[in-house]
């Protein structure tokens, strides 16, 4: 048997061990566009604000692929599938051929089509190799003012990197708040109160027209007409699912992602998917969603390489989880905590808010079942609430009780609420 994995990260990786676990003598193939040893994505910001050391980057030794057997081509992209062959050929022109073949090529940045951009001083941040070319930067150019484009998690990420750095920073967003995607109004409240105690500037409602500069950024100017000074500019507008090469050989949604069924199957033979890449199902709603969070890529990639050993293993579907720390504010929003107007006369909703504690918050409630929780100020009890959810356990009557003194396992075991040991990893970013 010979297995092709593309891709060397959390997914990649989760089913390269696993399939190693069962299978000590095939022929793996890895494919991977890095030109560095398996890192985490997650940590970059981490290393750019000399928070971490940079060998804490890497996710595995330098010999970790000869212990594991396996061929790697680094450097290298896939380029197209050609399933009647089962092969795939390489940015190389090199074609090789696979028994079973995983697609764990996660996304990309967007750069959006700003005058300038070609600018140095112009940046996305996703890998190790965008790392080195900032700090390289920081380290050329006299930066005295970030400007971060886009308030998500990876905007977040590196309003705390360069604040450690005793940078001016301003994130300039176009949507109403910071984090639209994870929180609330009123949570991203309390989140920019706490960024602007600091010293850190938020612009909401803008977008850019133009980065200005000679050889390096020197300005910013805004759709408004408000021009800012300035040396770098971070640019964190979302990202896109790396399937340019799959040419109509597996289904994809609307977005560009893979669609995989519970399996992390597509609709193709031999062929399946993991990851950020993947559009799969969904945890509390009928059809597939993509989330792409670094636990749910570990289960998908196990839960692939099973299938593609032929053992049974289904996954049970996403839940939105994040855990986002930025410089001291620890947050997390997990499940579906935002809501439309005919959701929010749909399920039930507690609301604890107190901003002059920094304590915010909600429990969201379907059929008596926690299906929502944000917790800011107070968030003890994430774990708990996160097996709630996922064990669909009806405990609406406590709710009050929750918003105001959290609950703990100790308690449901009292009251006989039993709880299963599930896998359950919490990744803070």
């Amino acid at each position: 048997m010979k297995y092709v994995i593309i891709g060397s990260s959390a997914a990649g990786l989760s089913a390269l061990e696993t399939i190693r676990k069962y299978d000590t003598h095939s022929n793996i193939t890895i494919v991977t566009a890095d030109s560095a040893r398996p890192h985490s994505r997650i940590l970059t910001s981490y290393l750019i604000g000399d928070q971490i050391a940079e060998e804490n980057i890497f996710l595995r030794s330098p010999d970790y692929f000869d212990e594991m057997g396996v061929e790697v081509l680094d450097r290298c992209r896939a380029e197209e599938i050609n399933s009647d062959k089962k092969e795939l050929i390489l940015s190389s022109g090199e074609k090789i051929s696979y028994d079973k073949l995983l697609i764990a090529t996660g996304s990309s940045p967007k750069m959006p089509d700003y005058n300038g951009k070609e600018l140095k001083g112009v940046f996305n941040l996703r890998d190790y190799g965008d790392v080195i070319k900032i700090k390289s930067y920081l380290n050329d150019v006299r930066v005295e003012h970030c400007f971060i484009l886009g308030g998500g998690l990876v905007g977040m990420k590196a309003t705390e990197a360069f604040y450690n750095l005793n940078k001016k920073v301003t994130i300039i967003i176009r949507s109403p708040q910071v984090l639209s995607q994870m929180l609330d109004p009123e949570a991203a409240f309390l989140v920019e109160k706490y960024l602007k105690s600091k010293g850190i500037n938020i612009m909401t409602g803008e977008s850019p027209a133009e980065i200005i500069g000679n050889e390096h950024v020197k300005q910013i100017k805004l759709q408004s007409g408000k021009t800012l000074t300035g040396e770098l500019v971070l640019v964190g507008k979302g990202v896109r699912p790396n399937t340019d090469f799959v040419n109509g050989e597996v289904e994809l949604n609307k977005y560009g992602e893979i669609i995989v069924d519970q399996k992390m199957q597509t609709g193709t033979e031999n062929i399946f998917a993991a990851g950020d890449v993947v559009s799969a199902p969904d945890f509390l709603e009928d059809g597939n969603s993509a989330y792409a969070i670094w636990p749910d890529a570990i289960w998908q990639g196990k839960t692939a390489a099973k299938n593609m050993l032929n053992i049974e293993s289904s996954y049970e579907g996403g839940l939105n989880l994040n855990a986002l720390k930025i410089i001291d504010l620890l947050f997390y929003a997990v499940g579906k905590v935002q809501l439309n107007d005919e959701e929010k006369e749909k399920y039930n909703v507690y609301v604890r808010n107190e901003p002059g504690k920094g304590i915010y918050r909600k429990l969201v409630f379907s059929g008596h079942r926690l299906i929502g929780a944000i917790t800011i100020g107070q968030t003890d009890d994430i774990g708990v609430l996160y097996l709630l959810i996922k064990k669909q356990i009806e405990i609406e009557n406590r709710a009050k009780h929750i918003l105001k003194h959290g609950i703990n396992y100790a308690e449901l075991m009292k009251e006989k609420v039993l709880l299963k040991t599930a896998n359950f990893e919490l990744t803070i970013v």
